[in-house]
């Protein structure tokens, strides 16, 4: 959505009903104010067709269209006290540690195999990773989850709710994934997973609400929310560096030739059973 038109409606984090601002998620410090960004266009993926396929798996990815974003990516989102507080309580500290992140992946040529140390905030860190969740949903996690506005709206407010979990993983190839709260399962059991996820080079986040952790690779960081908002630490952090080739697929780190395989095999399945 346009930060040039005028929205009003209920803050993501307050719920306090006014004009809403631009919300740039992640922070705009963090590689997100460039024009001309392309994100792979997967919108279509999953809309069924008539006979109940997905159409758009019978294209390669190199074949589907791209869009282009201007200006970094973002929406109308906060109202602009919640929109000031989080940036300067956490948005700052974030984008620090984001660039000692990046550095790591651009060094590494984007494939870290060594446990490396970062100095950052950790409290600060994960409260801005929560705000960016509050920020792409409808404003129902704030409704449904008050703790995890509560917890943002606190600056010194510690300790998450243990029924939520934070993940974390490097991100250095695919498209960006902004996916408000959805539900899914693991595909081995008919629990249901609640999370949400969003990527944004360096980094990848879910957002875990009910469930098993939704991906074996993924690192939890939930014990940020340990440290007090003062504590500036060392970490030595190893993190999975996981592409993310479809948008609208939480949870899937599946390579560009995994994909294409799977796609073949869809199609040679469906050309089969129309055969037969």
């Amino acid at each position: 959505m346009s930060r040039r038109i005028k929205v009003e409606g209920p803050c993501r984090i307050c719920g306090v009903h006014g004009p809403l601002t631009f919300d740039h998620v992640p922070p705009k410090r963090c590689f997100n104010n460039l024009p001309g960004y392309y994100e792979a266009a997967a919108d279509t993926l999953y809309a069924l067709d008539q006979s109940g396929q997905f159409p758009d798996m019978n294209t390669l990815i190199d074949q589907r269209k791209a869009r282009k974003r201007q200006g970094g990516i973002g929406f109308n989102s906060l109202c602009g006290s919640c929109n000031n507080n989080t940036g300067s309580w956490y948005g700052n500290d974030f984008a620090a540690w984001v660039h000692q992140s990046m550095g790591i992946l651009l060094k590494a040529n984007g494939k870290p195999t060594l446990i490396y140390p970062t100095f950052f905030f950790p409290l600060r860190v994960i409260k801005q990773v929560i705000t960016m969740f509050l920020s792409i949903d409808d404003g129902h996690l704030r409704t449904d989850y008050p703790g995890l506005s509560e917890f943002v709206l606190n600056k010194e407010a510690r300790f998450l709710d243990k029924s939520y979990k934070v993940y974390a993983y490097y991100n250095f190839e695919g498209s960006p994934r902004y996916l408000p709260r959805t539900y899914m399962t693991n595909g081995q059991s008919s629990e249901i997973m609640v999370l949400s996820e969003l990527t944004y080079p360096p980094f990848g986040f879910i957002l875990s609400l009910k469930g098993a952790k939704p991906a074996k690779e993924v690192i939890d960081i939930s014990h940020f929310s340990r440290f007090a908002y003062g504590d500036w630490t060392d970490f030595y952090q190893r993190f999975p560096v996981l592409p993310t080739h479809l948008p609208n697929v939480p949870a899937d780190y599946r390579t560009r030739t995994e994909i294409e395989e799977a796609i073949k095999t869809g199609m040679a399945i469906r050309q089969k059973r129309e055969a037969g």
